[in-house]
Order: C-alpha cells, then structure tokens, then sequence
C-alpha cells in the first residue's frame, strides 16, 4: 500500500512537471501573447550560466554569518526599494482589496454601510477574516492605503524571513547563499507590497507551514500535526487553498499509517471555522450571510469554464452570483450545473482541451503572477516613470527578467524531482500540495495570483533536491571532458 500510494504520488507529480514544462515551453503555439520557444531555451541557457556565476561567489560564503549579514543587508534594500515603489506605483484600491477597504473604513469610523456592501459580504463571506484584519490593523494605524502597504510589506518581509529560515536548515552556507540571491531577484515579492490582499497573508502563513515542516522532518507527533493544523486552519480563512496543505498532510499520515492523527487536520479546520463565524454572528457583525446566499462552489466551476476568459474571473460571470443569491442553494446549484453542461456541450471536445491549455499557461506560464494587471489598474499617480515600467520598454525588461526567473524555478524543480521516489514526508506533503493547487485551479476559476501564494513551496521543492541537481551536474561535467579529451 505505501509504495503502490509513494509511486503514484511520484508519477502524478512527474506528469504535472512534464505537462507544465511543455507547456510554458511552447505556450506561443497556444496563445501568441506568450514567450516563444526560442526564448525559453535562452532563458534556460542564459539561467544556467547565472546559477554557475553565482555558484562560483558563493565560495567566499563558507560560513552562516556571512549568509545571515548578506541576508539582513538584502532585507533592509528590500525594504528601502519597496517604500520607493509604493510611493510611485502604489494603487487605489479596486476590485474586492477596493471593497474591503472601503467596508473597514466605514467599520472603525461607525458610518452604516451601503446595500451593495451588505451584498457583497452576503455573498462572499469568506472575506470576512481578511475584512476584520483590516479592521483590526485600522485600529492601531489610520485608515489608509499607506496602513495596507505597512501590513503587506509587513507580511512579505516576515515571509522571506520564514522561507530563508527554512532553506537555513538543510542547505550548505554556498548553496544557501544561491537561492539568497535568486530568492530577492523573485519581482512579485516586491510589487505585491502594494496589494496586501488575501494572497499575501495566504503567502506568510504557508511560508510559516513550510519552515516548520523542514524542522519536523518525520516526526509527525501529534503535538506537530495539531500545531501544523492550527496554522493551516487559520491561513484557509485567509484563503480556502490553504487547506490543500492539510489534505496533503492527511494523505502522509494515511500512507505513514498514522491513522489516528488524521482526524486533527480536519477538525482543526472546522473548529475554527466554527468559532470565527459564531464570533461574527455573537457580535453581529454578520451581513446576511446565510447558507442561501453565499456563493455556492458551483458558481467557480462557472468561471473556470468560460472558453472566452480562459477560465478567469469575468463580471459577466459574477454577476449571477447577486442576480440568484435570494433563491434557494438547490435552485442556484441547478442553474450552475444546466449552465456548465451548456458551455461545454457549445465548445465541443477541441475547444475545451485549448480551455484546459490556456488555464494551465495563464497560471503556470506568468512570471509576474497577475501582479503588473493590477498595478496597471488604477495607479495613484502617473508619472513618466509609471509609463516607462508599466507600459514601456521597462515593463519588457521587467516582465522578460521576472520569466527568467520562473522559468530557472521550474527548471530546478524538474532537474531536482523528475523521477525522484523521495519518502521524505516534508516532500511528500509539498508535492501534494502542488498536485492539488494544479487540480483546483485546472477546474475552478484560475488565476497566476493564487499561485503566488505557494511560492514558498516552489522554492524548498527546487532547494530540498539541490543536492541530486549537483550529482547530476558533475556527472554531465565529466562527460563533457571525457568527449573534450
């Protein structure tokens, strides 16, 4: 049972890197938008060329202070470079950021809120966590979109601190100080200060996830399971994909036969589900939001099967979310499902396998993860400098440099895991948190954003085979001077 469940973990998740690769590799054929062929394999050639130029500094990284002082130096420029970002490219807040700023505003200044407000919450209840953290920051700063940058920037520099963390714990001081610089050379960590929404408080807790399951390792004790539990529960009330990670951890203890532990994830979950929610309802803070009028799961498998939008978000699509939230659930889930069995019945086989093409590129294809879109939205102000970065030959530049970063991601991934029956529970679980992530977003409503938040999971899964990369790399090496000689 363990090695039947181990192999199919392994060979689920080498298919999921093989349909990416090809993917983002010949993404042009499928949509003309993306990076052509050719441009993928320079960005290939050109980030092996870097990893072996930063490999050769690293030689005067031979202990951990000097990762740890390298480290604290690139904060603090990291912290500097996004106070000077904020003030040129910092956004009006639109969208759902827009409407929950705007409620905890009204909230902390005691002004009643408007019907469509009351809508909004009714419909979307799940946001009420990242509503009241809002209200709850608003207490101790003024209301402002200045407040929001300090939480987000708050939140992403106590992220890179976690991930650093984590990859302290199991890689050498010269390979630590490798991912140091491909760590902050990652762009969306910096242009998401400026968006503090569900993704980036999703980002710090799993970022907190994944540095306590590298110290755990195996020791999945049921102090360990209930503590990993507990954090997972909270950052699904931020975003509901954070509890891919407690499925995931499930699935260990079940092929770790640790039967009795599987019960802590799940009621993790719904206990502090339960008390979240009777605390808004005590307090009556609640806005009619009832089992009849929060969107049903169905209403996502909606979005994600529009052919036109690639399976993105579209208002035309949301809008049945307020038109239908009076009927009853089982009204609402009939719409859905006759509407779904419309749409794919309309595309017929071709068009829905070029649906399912476009959503694997638009999500695991995208460098910048949604984040120049939103910069792009409402910008405070607009300067030449907006222009140049956003529109301009700088936001060529940018969004060409932010791929070859993600490309050279996802190439250590493949080099270090292609093939690799690793029982090393901390891999196992973040292998299954990408196979769920890939399943959730190919069949819901998709967006390269929502993968932002698991990035930490990107990175240890690249970082925790470095050292199999490294075999393979001075195996090549030695066929290379045995072909030279």
């Amino acid at each position: 049972m363990n090695k039947f469940c181990l192999k199919a973990v392994n060979n689920l998740f080498n298919l999921i890197l093989l349909i990416v690769g090809a993917t983002i590799t010949f993404g042009k054929f499928i949509n003309a938008d993306y990076f052509s062929p050719f441009r993928i394999f320079l960005f290939i050639f050109v980030f092996v060329l870097f990893w072996q130029i930063i490999k050769q500094i690293s030689i005067f990284f031979d202990n951990f202070k000097k990762n740890d002082f390298f480290f604290s130096v690139c904060l603090f420029l990291f912290v500097v470079l996004a106070f000077f970002f904020f003030h040129y490219f910092a956004v009006n807040p639109s969208w759902d950021y827009g409407m929950l700023y705007g409620i905890a505003k009204k909230i902390c200044w005691q002004i009643p809120l408007e019907n469509a407000e009351i809508s909004y919450l009714a419909v979307y209840p799940w946001n009420y966590m990242m509503l009241y953290t809002y209200v709850a920051f608003f207490h101790f700063f003024e209301p402002s979109v200045f407040s929001l940058f300090c939480l987000g920037l708050g939140c992403i520099v106590l992220s890179l601190c976690f991930i650093y963390c984590a990859l302290r714990n199991f890689l050498s001081s010269r390979q630590l100080f490798q991912y140091e610089i491909f760590l902050f050379l990652f762009f969306p960590f910096l242009f998401y200060t400026v968006l503090p929404y569900t993704h980036v408080l999703a980002l710090f807790f799993i970022s907190i996830i994944c540095w306590l399951l590298v110290r755990i390792k195996d020791k999945l004790s049921w102090k360990n399971v209930l503590f990993l539990s507990i954090l997972i529960a909270i950052g699904s009330l931020y975003k509901i994909l954070v509890f891919i990670f407690g499925i995931s951890l499930m699935i260990v203890l079940l092929i770790k036969k640790r039967y009795n532990l599987i019960i802590i994830p799940i009621l993790s979950f719904f206990i502090l589900r339960f008390l979240f929610f009777n605390w808004i309802n005590i307090n009556e803070i609640s806005y009619l939001s009832t089992a009849e009028t929060k969107t049903s799961f169905l209403h996502y498998l909606y979005l994600g099967s529009n052919y036109e939008t690639h399976g993105r978000y579209s208002d035309e699509d949301a809008h049945y979310a307020y038109e239908y939230c009076l009927l009853s659930a089982n009204e609402r889930n009939q719409f859905y499902i006759h509407a779904i069995q419309s749409r794919f019945k309309e595309m017929g086989f071709q068009k829905a396998v070029m649906l399912y093409m476009n959503k694997i590129l638009d999500t695991w294809g995208d460098g910048l993860y949604f984040a120049d879109n939103k910069l792009q939205r409402e910008p405070l102000k607009y300067e030449a400098i907006n222009e140049f970065f956003l529109y301009g030959k700088g936001y060529t530049i940018i969004r060409n440099f932010a791929q070859f970063i993600h490309i050279g991601l996802f190439m250590l991934i493949i080099l270090g895991n292609w093939n690799q029956r690793d029982k090393r529970c901390e891999i196992l679980i973040l292998k299954l948190v990408i196979l769920g992530l890939f399943i959730y977003l190919l069949i819901f409503e998709t967006r390269s954003r929502y993968v932002f938040s698991f990035i930490p999971v990107l990175y240890l899964l690249s970082a925790l085979q470095l050292k199999k990369i490294e075999k393979k790399e001075d195996y090549f090496k030695e066929k290379i001077k045995k072909v030279i000689e």
